[in-house]
């Protein structure tokens, strides 16, 4: 990289290989000349997502009485703070407050093995409506939403598995951007323009939502990492990272 200034870091143009591929943040032509190649339909790669025929009920959280566990999303890295809240209960079951900026989280099974859902809440997001998703999950890469409303994240799971894996911004039952991951539910050949035009437009939508945290998509998909403290949520439920298992949602008296 050429750039005008170390401490600013500001990119004047970028070299691969002996040739110049960028110039003033924007892509050469000549440097993608030749490099989109087809992706071969290939089961399992192409066609990796297979979710449970989810409903409402499969994302009920049952309030177990008293503080719960909640994982609070940090900014800017991936580590998570475990924090023991008193959730907002409707009708005997946990509910996502975004008032409070308490928001359900979700795991979905996404490999057509078990189907398993698991259910959970963060903060840190900010979202005030709708709903986030993706299929990108380190390390299991199984389906996770963030959402204010249930029936968002509903609709958010299935345009997922409609596109074959990806990223979606869903409002009011309404999907408001995407970005179709096909191969493996991770990575696309699309061209890169057009990738990070809708990668730009799911973070606009995220911050119409409310969200404030950065890079939110990012943020999601390291929530269900279950090798770094302090809690996240697989599809079997919550792990706390520093005792090495699975933990309650209720936090024991």
């Amino acid at each position: 990289m050429v750039v005008d200034d170390v401490e600013r870091f500001s990119v004047r143009s970028v070299y691969k290989q002996g040739r110049k591929v960028a110039e003033d943040g924007r892509l050469l032509p000549a440097a993608l000349a030749g490099a989109q190649d087809a992706v071969p339909a290939i089961v399992g790669v192409t066609d990796s997502v297979h979710l449970p025929a989810l409903k409402a009920a499969d994302l009920r959280l049952e309030a177990p009485g008293g503080p719960v566990r909640v994982i609070e999303a940090l900014p800017n890295q991936i580590l998570t703070r475990s924090l023991a809240l008193t959730p907002t209960v409707l009708a005997g079951q946990v509910v996502a407050d975004p008032v409070r900026d308490l928001l359900k989280l979700v795991c979905v099974e996404r490999h057509g093995r078990r189907g398993s859902v698991a259910r959970g809440l963060v903060t840190g997001f900010g979202l005030q409506r709708g709903a986030l998703a993706g299929t990108v999950g380190h390390d299991h890469h199984n389906l996770l939403a963030v959402g204010a409303d249930d029936g968002d994240i509903l609709v958010a799971a299935a345009r997922l598995a409609e596109l074959g894996g990806g990223l979606v911004a869903v409002e009011g039952g309404r999907v408001l951007a995407e970005l179709p991951l096909e191969i493996a539910g991770l990575v696309t050949d699309a061209p890169l323009e057009d990738v990070r035009g809708r990668m730009r437009a799911l973070d606009e939508a995220a911050a119409q939502l409310g969200v404030t945290l950065p890079a939110p998509f990012m943020a999601l998909s390291f929530l269900g990492l279950p090798v770094i403290p302090e809690l996240r949520l697989t599809d079997l439920g919550l792990v706390d990272v520093r005792v090495g298992g699975l933990v309650p949602l209720g936090v024991e008296a």
